[in-house]
């Protein structure tokens, strides 16, 4: 008879959790590193600003953060596709790496940007080597599957602990920082200064405003028109607009139409333009005004919409308009990147029956063969070369010449911005046909320009 607490058998079981703890390893892996170049990704950068932070104010040792973007990114993914894309930032993500210090920390924040973390930079000649070798790396194009692609970057800089203490504040100013470098040109750097923080801050309340306005339709209509220069008939009239929002109506116009082109919101304000405009042309047609063209502005996102004919057919055909009652203007810069959408676009309209004017010639980036494929109607001189016109030579070699070339292209011309008698009578001497400015009438309300259509049409 056996004791019962005499050990008879023992039994073991085995689990195999080398599947289980490889998977655990991979979530944590995916947690913390970008699949496509392993560097951390935000949450893991995140964590290492934080700690690079703590670990200088220990030391009193200063440091400096680098808000890295590709330039014109979305092209390379719309020209060559996405994979061309994912190798373009592989290829960023590896030639940064290449000349980082090794306690340096290079991170994808997330799309096309990235963030460098150096800690330790105790003088400017150090700060400026890494800048330095960054660049030189971006003079060269890269060899991207077969293709030489010219990658350029830009670079807003942070300095720890003058421009701030924390991670959130150190990345909004190294971002604010590249932002600016974005909106003067790109393929640069800027180190952060209060003044971007005021900027930033005052253009995220315009934004906001400009938002708020949009959905209210905030706007009003002023007419200014525009006047033969031999018989002083009025010919044209440019419609302008104005922004009634309280919080934004004392912000310039042309402020607030960059930001709307910056964030997005141009098309839903000329589309409330547009409806503006012909519910006034059909106003004034039912009330027996001769009414001459309407010029109203295009931006260049409208030109390269798709449904750019359809919108304006609608709008039109809404009031029983016809095409030649609303004159296009483009500025030179809708022009600065070709595209079949824009061609396609102007020259179907002129087809409609729409005329076209470049509006602000000679301070964009237009070119000769342009005003030969589209074959404008109008050419207009920008101000710039008006103001002084009485008074610099240059000038008045550059718009003479101007005009003596639009002629035999032609075009009518037009000049902006007329104020005083002399520079009209250099104009006539010229041969210009069209003069716009304050010497012959400001920007018009709607009874102001109802009043002067029945005297002078």
């Amino acid at each position: 008879m056996t004791d019962e607490k005499t050990l008879q058998n023992v039994l073991i079981m085995v689990t195999d959790i080398s599947e289980l703890y490889h998977s655990k390893n991979q979530m944590e892996y995916l947690a913390s590193y970008d699949t496509l170049t392993n560097l951390p990704n935000r949450a893991l950068l995140f964590n290492q600003l934080k700690q690079s932070i703590a670990s200088m104010a220990r030391k009193k040792s200063r440091g400096m953060l680098i808000f890295i973007d590709i330039d014109h990114f979305k092209e390379f993914n719309d020209n060559y596709g996405h994979q061309i894309g994912d190798k373009v930032l592989l290829t960023v993500a590896k030639q940064i790496q290449s000349i980082c210090r090794e306690e340096d920390i290079l991170g994808r924040l997330s799309g096309d940007e990235f963030l460098l973390i150096s800690e330790d930079i105790d003088n400017q000649n150090a700060i400026q080597m890494i800048i330095h070798k960054i660049q030189s790396i971006f003079k060269r194009p890269q060899q991207i599957a077969n293709l030489s692609l010219h990658v350029t970057i830009s670079m807003g800089i942070a300095l720890y602990p003058a421009n701030g203490q924390t991670p959130e504040s150190l990345i909004n100013a190294a971002d604010q920082a590249m932002y600016s470098v974005k909106k003067s040109g790109r393929n640069n750097y800027a180190f952060y200064s209060q003044e971007m923080s005021n900027i930033a801050n005052e253009y995220f309340f315009i934004q906001n405003a400009l938002k708020d306005a949009i959905n209210a339709e905030n706007f009003s209509l002023v007419y200014q028109p525009q006047y033969a220069i031999d018989d002083h008939s009025i010919t044209g009239i440019e419609v302008l607009l104005r922004c009634t929002h309280s919080r934004i109506s004392t912000v310039p116009i042309e402020r607030l139409i960059k930001i709307a082109e910056e964030t997005g919101n141009i098309k839903q304000i000329s589309y409330i333009v547009l409806n503006m405009v012909c519910d006034q042309l059909y106003a004034w047609e039912i009330q027996g005004f001769k009414v001459p063209p309407l010029a109203v502005n295009l931006s260049r996102k409208e030109l390269y919409a798709d449904n750019l004919i359809l919108t304006i057919h609608n709008a039109l055909s809404r009031y029983k308009l016809q095409p030649h009652a609303l004159e296009l203007e483009i500025t030179e810069s809708a022009f600065l990147y070709e595209s079949d959408m824009v061609i396609d676009n102007i020259k179907r309209l002129k087809k409609l029956g729409h005329t076209f004017a470049i509006d602000d010639y000679g301070t964009g980036f237009s070119s000769l063969s342009n005003i030969k494929t589209f074959h404008f109607d109008k050419l207009k001189i920008d101000k710039s070369f008006i103001d002084n016109l009485q008074t610099y030579e240059e000038d008045q070699v550059i718009v003479s010449a101007t005009i003596s070339m639009a002629k035999k292209l032609g075009l009518k011309v037009i000049a902006e911005g007329v104020e005083i008698q002399e520079q009209a009578d250099i104009l006539q001497r010229f041969g210009c046909d069209i003069i716009q400015g304050f010497l012959y009438s400001k920007p018009l309300t709607k009874e102001e320009m109802e009043k002067l259509l029945i005297e002078k049409v």
